[in-house]
């Protein structure tokens, strides 16, 4: 989908976005190339233990690691400049999901390199995913709500032990069908996560459900 809304404007400023997958997948297939935390089109922590870039030998696709993250960058998209694209299977989108889980840790190796890269407005599927499908009840958005606002507040608190300045804007969106009653309960998970001492905004359109942070910052670290 991301690929075909590129092709409707056209890039002027950076390669376009198939010559940006082009080169990630040089860079990564490059057993030469430093690999871990890189500035700037692809991210891959070695130190994971399924830290191994493969090729599929019929399709030449690459299997790349769960956790492993890689960047693209835009002019021509709507309030977007950078994407963070976090691979991951559809098995383990839909698993539960514990705070090492590799998903998690490429979730906060991206905010890492976009707080690196002074990228201030970030915004998080909340859930991992932009699509619920039946075995996503309730309870299931809920526990993966939390466990993904901590892990940001996690990051939050490793940022600013560092005497880095923390100021970020974060915005968690949910997919379209979410329903109504999780996205209240959801909500209500914020002030008991995070510290938050200027306005949370709750949107709730038609096209999309966005909790919004302005200027989170985290001062505890419970």
């Amino acid at each position: 989908k991301l690929s075909k809304i590129c092709e409707l404007v056209p890039e002027f400023h950076f390669p376009p976005f198939d010559a940006q997958l082009t080169e990630v997948r040089q860079k990564l297939l490059d057993p030469g190339t430093e690999r871990r935390r890189t500035p700037t089109n692809y991210l891959i922590d070695d130190t994971l233990p399924e830290a191994v870039v493969r090729e599929d030998s019929s399709s030449g696709d690459l299997i790349l690691p769960t956790g492993t993250c890689y960047v693209t960058r835009h002019s021509n998209l709507r309030q977007v400049h950078v994407v963070f694209h976090l691979v991951s299977t559809v098995h383990e989108v839909a698993g539960d999901i514990a705070s090492r889980d590799l998903l998690l840790v490429g979730l906060k190796n991206a905010l890492k390199l976009a707080s690196e890269n002074n990228i201030d407005t970030i915004t998080i599927p909340i859930f991992l995913t932009h699509e619920l499908d039946s075995t996503m009840d309730h309870a299931w958005c809920v526990k993966r709500a939390e466990v993904v606002l901590k892990c940001v507040k996690g990051f939050m608190i490793e940022v600013g032990s560092t005497g880095t300045i923390t100021s970020r804007t974060f915005q968690f969106i949910m997919p379209k069908k979410t329903p109504e009653r999780t996205f209240h309960s959801i909500s209500s998970l914020i002030p008991n996560i995070f510290r938050v001492p200027c306005p949370m905004v709750l949107d709730q359109t038609s096209r999309k459900k966005t909790l919004t942070i302005e200027e989170l910052y985290v001062n505890d670290s419970k």
